[in-house]
């Protein structure tokens, strides 16, 4: 798991700036909770329960990514943090909730877009796509289920 913060060298990129490894330091941790290594367990899920913990509508690189959110709410929830996981898992829903409708237009001078999306994307409907996960994140995150 150490080895999936390791971009390979043939690839020929390199991990944005400011890169959290969210994601794979919660993993790093219940991977160290199940060998008993709880020091190292607290260790990376510290690191994965820091950050921003405001979503945005992840239209650009450096946007932070709900899936982020999402697992540092998981991470606050392992180190015993049960309140402030469950505000973020709110924040999640609350976010999704009030932008579903949103009308989004882009800055066709943007250099930081992670898809070619200025040609054929409805970016409303990518936005609305994009709120519903945000809601089923934060659901998850507090055990509910979405239907």
């Amino acid at each position: 798991m150490e080895r999936a913060k390791i971009f390979p060298h043939n690839l020929g990129e390199g991990k944005l700036a400011g890169a959290k490894e969210i994601d794979i330091n919660y993993w790093l941790g219940c991977a160290n909770e199940i060998i008993n290594n709880n020091d190292k367990a607290i260790e990376y899920w510290k690191m994965a329960s820091e950050g921003d913990y405001e979503p945005s509508i992840a239209m650009y690189y450096n946007d932070q990514k709900p899936d982020n959110i999402f697992y540092q709410g998981l991470a606050l929830r392992k180190l015993g943090e049960i309140e402030k996981a469950d505000q973020l898992f709110k924040t999640l829903c609350d976010y999704g909730k009030n932008h579903i409708n949103d009308h989004v237009e882009i800055d066709y001078f943007a250099v930081s877009l992670p898809d070619l999306q200025i040609w054929e994307e409805d970016l409303n409907k990518v936005n609305r796509l994009h709120c519903e996960y945000l809601i089923a994140l934060g659901y998850l995150g507090q055990g509910k289920r979405v239907h």
